[in-house]
C-alpha cells in the first residue's frame, strides 16, 4: 500500500487537491493493522517549498492526518503527495536536478553554489543513491525494463532520471514497501 498519492507533482496540485478531492489522500486501511476504517484526523504542517525555483511563499504546507478507529490500534498515519519527499526537506525535483547534475559530471562545490542545497547535504544524496542503487534498480526493473540495458549504476540513474521524474522511481519503490527518503 502507497503512502504516497500519484499524479500530483507540484506544490500547487497539492494545495488545489486538499481543497477539491480530500478523500483521494485516505488510504484504503491502517498501514499498522491492517483495518479499514480511517478517519480525518486534521493535519501536520510541511515546509517544502525551498530549492531552486521554490521561495517559501507556498509554505507551510497542510500534510492531511488519519487515525485508525480499530479500538486495538488507534494509530495515525498520513499521505504525501508524489511531489513531496517522505523524509527530506527537499522535493524530488530539487533532488533529480541535484542527481542529474552530479551524474552528469558537475561537482559538489559548483551544484551547491548554484542550487539551495548545502554541499554536505548533497554528498549525503549522492552515498544515498549510490548505496541503495543495486536495491532500487532491482525493485525498479519490472516497471522500467528499458533500463536493464545500463549496466553501470550511473548510467542507469542518469538513463531513468532523463526518461523519468525522480518523484515517478520512488513512488514505484514507495509501492513495493521499499522505504525511500
Amino acid at each position: 500500500m502507497s503512502r504516497i498519492v500519484p499524479n500530483i507533482d507540484t506544490i500547487e496540485q497539492h494545495l488545489q487537491c486538499l481543497t477539491s478531492d480530500p478523500e483521494r489522500y485516505r488510504p484504503e486501511r491502517c498501514y499498522h493493522c491492517g483495518y479499514g476504517k480511517l478517519w480525518g484526523h486534521g493535519y501536520y504542517l510541511r515546509q517544502p517549498d525551498r530549492g531552486f525555483d521554490g521561495d517559501g511563499s507556498l509554505n507551510p504546507v497542510p500534510i492531511p492526518r488519519f487515525i485508525c478507529t480499530h479500538p486495538d490500534c488507534g494509530r495515525t498515519c498520513s499521505r504525501l503527495p508524489q511531489c513531496i519527499s517522505p523524509r527530506r526537506w527537499y522535493l524530488w525535483a530539487v533532488q533529480q536536478k541535484v542527481l542529474l547534475g552530479l551524474l552528469c559530471g558537475l561537482s559538489l562545490n559548483h551544484l551547491s553554489n548554484l542550487l539551495l542545497p548545502a554541499r554536505s547535504t548533497l554528498k549525503r544524496w549522492w552515498q544515498w543513491l549510490s548505496q541503495r542503487s543495486k536495491q532500487f534498480q532491482f525493485c525498479l526493473v519490472t516497471t522500467f525494463p528499458e533500463l536493464l540495458c545500463y549496466s553501470q549504476w550511473s548510467d542507469y540513474w542518469r538513463e531513468g532520471m532523463t526518461r523519468y521524474s525522480l518523484s515517478r522511481l520512488m513512488l514505484t519503490l514507495d509501492r513495493q514497501e521499499i522505504a525511500v527518503p
